[in-house]
C-alpha cells in the first residue's frame, strides 16, 4: 500500500472518529486534529529541441498526496517522458520537439495531519 493510500486512509478515521456523537466534557478548541492542504507550484521555460525535467517538492513536515502537470502551450510537440511520484514531490520530464518554447507547470499537493496529544 503507497503512504498516500495509508494517509488517505488514516485521514478518512480521523473524519470518522470526529463525526461521532461524543459525550462528556467538551473539547477544548486546542484538541482538535487539524488538517492543512498546500500546492506548491513550480515553472520553467522548455526551450525548442530541449529535454528538461522539474520537481515540485512538498515542505518539511508534510505528506505528497497527488500532483500533476500543465504544458504552457497547446503544441502537440510537446512530449511528457515521465509523470510520477518521486520521494516527498512530482516529477515531471518532457521533450519539446517543437520550433519555439513553452512553460512547463508542476504541482504537488501535500497535506499534513496534526494529531494533538492527550
Amino acid at each position: 500500500m503507497s503512504k498516500a493510500l495509508k494517509l488517505g486512509l488514516t485521514l478518512l478515521s480521523v473524519c470518522a472518529l470526529a463525526a461521532l456523537p461524543w459525550q462528556g466534557a467538551q473539547a477544548d478548541e486546542n484538541d482538535v486534529p487539524t488538517l492543512t492542504m498546500q500546492t506548491v507550484l513550480e515553472q520553467i521555460h522548455v526551450d525548442a529541441g530541449a529535454v528538461t525535467s522539474l520537481k515540485a517538492t512538498c515542505p518539511s513536515g508534510t505528506h505528497l498526496t497527488g500532483g500533476g502537470y500543465a504544458v504552457g502551450s497547446q503544441s502537440s510537440e510537446v512530449y511528457v517522458l515521465q509523470n510520477l511520484e518521486n520521494q516527498n514531490g512530482w516529477r515531471v520530464d518532457v521533450i519539446n520537439r517543437g520550433n519555439g518554447g513553452t512553460w512547463l507547470y508542476v504541482k504537488a499537493v501535500c497535506m499534513n495531519l496534526v494529531i494533538p496529544a492527550s
